[in-house]
């Protein structure tokens, strides 16, 4: 048993694994299969341990009785070609805190900023069928946009410079208004050596994208028919679509159709993204292995790559949304709306957490950046809980030699709870 579980560990380290991290693993998983010898039964322990948690932190309320969140759904996916694929899906709570409905598997959530990981997806793509130039000047597609003087559509996937507008956008009192003040965008600085973080550049760049492709397809005159053709219906994404109930302000006067926020989806549909890239049925490794990308690896403090996408950092979770437990090159994306998701395309494993967590209160202290007091601390105990799952279901399912093709929806009542 030993000799398999070191050979596992040590292809985890040699991707970029953590080994401090990675020593703590090879005691839960020695203890799994020593007491536990089939691979359904210490499954079945971990699956058991993965809803516990989940309903905890359903249950879960701040020093306010706020729940922190009133409902939600965790995906897990290991993509293994050899052994079978492992899918495991759970639901729980209600649709929001004011309602007695409780959620299912075809409800949606919102994505908020998870919307420019999908950018970032399609605009590779676009690249990869020699569709779209990332050395293309922005003016040379978008002339509106003269305030950007010389910048590309690379510097605005790798978020270069800073870039500021002639007003606010969401004070803008109509969807002709919020446009008018985006196309004053300018540049504050054109620094090409850091990133500054905005929404900006992927609001921006669905205008540059929507250009370019209606040279083609002139019927693809707008994001969400653009986002359909090239995304949604090949990888049969059914419940991924763009919705004007966006929480995000600015998205909400585009009427929810931009490349920063505006998505809605689900955990199984994002569990059925990350099968296609792991598959490279939709990227080739190439423009794969740029999710991943460090845009500016010599500053030790830079923890984002392209988009604005989480890359991993020597601190963990307590600095990025990405497990240290994941390989080089992996990627996380996270939401304003509270929801994550994380891709590791050499181990080829995923999950996402979407959760229902704004929080509308008058009274300030109860609430941070729209979600409940200390939100942030309680959402990564239970990341690094569904973290450690999932690196132990991923050795399990390598340690033994059963072919077992899972795929499995918990609607656990005991999720559901009143809120």
């Amino acid at each position: 048993m030993e000799t398999g579980l070191n050979e596992i560990l040590n292809e985890l380290a040699a991707k970029g694994g953590k080994i401090s991290y990675l020593r703590d693993l090879r005691q839960r998983c020695t203890y799994l299969i020593e007491r536990y010898p089939t691979l359904r039964e210490s499954l079945n322990v971990i699956e058991t341990y993965l809803l516990n948690q989940t309903q905890m932190f359903l249950d879960l309320k701040n020093v306010y009785d706020v729940n922190y969140v009133c409902g939600l759904s965790t995906g897990i996916y290991l993509f293994d070609e050899e052994k079978g694929d492992y899918c495991f899906n759970i639901v729980g709570g209600k649709k929001n805190r004011t309602s007695d409905e409780d959620l299912d598997f075809d409800y949606t959530f919102d994505l908020a900023s998870i919307t420019k990981f999908f950018t970032l997806l399609l605009l590779l793509k676009l690249e990869q069928d020699n569709i779209i130039n990332f050395n293309t000047r922005v003016t040379d597609v978008c002339p509106m946009y003269i305030g950007l003087e010389d910048f590309t559509i690379n510097d605005l996937i790798r978020m270069h410079g800073e870039i500021m507008t002639n007003g606010y956008m969401r004070y803008a009192s109509d969807e002709q208004e919020a446009r008018e003040i985006l196309k004053t965008a300018y540049l504050v600085s054109l620094r090409r050596d850091r990133n500054k973080y905005n929404d900006f550049g992927p609001m921006i760049l669905t205008d540059v994208i929507v250009e370019t492709v209606r040279k083609i397809h002139p019927e693809l005159d707008s994001y969400d028919k653009v986002m359909d053709y090239y995304l949604f219906s090949p990888l049969q994404l059914e419940h991924t679509h763009f919705s004007n109930k966006v929480h995000d302000p600015k998205s909400r006067l585009l009427n929810g159709i931009s490349g920063h926020a505006g998505l809605f989806s689900n955990s199984s549909d994002i569990s059925g993204l990350a099968k296609s890239l792991f598959n490279l049925e939709y990227l080739d490794q190439e423009h794969l292995d740029r999710l991943g990308e460090i845009t500016f690896p010599d500053d030790p403090k830079c923890n984002k790559g392209n988009m604005g996408m989480y890359i991993k950092h020597p601190r963990g979770l307590n600095y990025t949304f990405l497990p240290n437990e994941f390989s080089d090159l992996s990627v996380a994306t996270q939401g304003w709306t509270g929801s994550v998701c994380t891709f590791d395309p050499k181990n080829k494993m995923h999950y996402s957490i979407l959760t229902n967590a704004i929080y509308e209160c008058d009274n300030e202290e109860e609430v941070k950046n729209d979600k409940p007091y200390n939100y942030s601390a309680a959402f990564r105990n239970y990341q690094s809980s569904v973290t450690e799952d999932i690196i132990a279901i991923y050795v399990i399912k390598k340690y033994f030699n059963d072919y077992m093709n899972i795929h499995e929806c918990i609607d656990n009542k005991m999720l559901i709870r009143s809120v």
